[in-house]
């Protein structure tokens, strides 16, 4: 065996060495397939953190523009409520008048009308 061994070592250590190259090789391949992976990652991250920030831009504004319109509905509800105020003020006026004339005697409508007609 020892002399099989002798004799085949030249054949053995090339295809040893080869079948070493051959895994080296690969290593290689996939680290540098792996490294371009790891690049294209890095720029599709870098793409989303840009997309991100622009975003956020967009929502600040937004809530800029959400913040305005609250404000301008805040006015429009302050006028409806003194619309409201001063058309309930007229009706509360509205009401003393008719029931003062309802209390008027048949004199008060002869002068009411008398004074009315001048």
């Amino acid at each position: 065996m020892y002399n099989y061994l002798k004799e085949k070592f030249p054949t053995l250590l090339i295809l040893f060495v080869s079948i070493a190259l051959f895994f080296v090789l690969l290593n290689f391949i996939f680290t540098f397939l792996n490294n371009s992976k790891v690049d294209y990652i890095k720029t599709q991250m870098i793409e989303v953190q840009k997309e991100i920030n622009e975003i956020q831009i967009d929502n600040k504004s937004l809530d800029k523009k959400f913040e305005n319109f609250n404000n301008q509905i805040k006015d429009i509800d302050k006028n409806i409520q003194k619309n409201n105020q001063s058309i309930n003020n007229l009706n509360k006026d509205e009401k003393a008048t008719i029931n003062s004339f309802r209390n008027y005697t048949p004199n008060e409508w002869e002068k009411y009308f008398t004074d009315r007609y001048k």
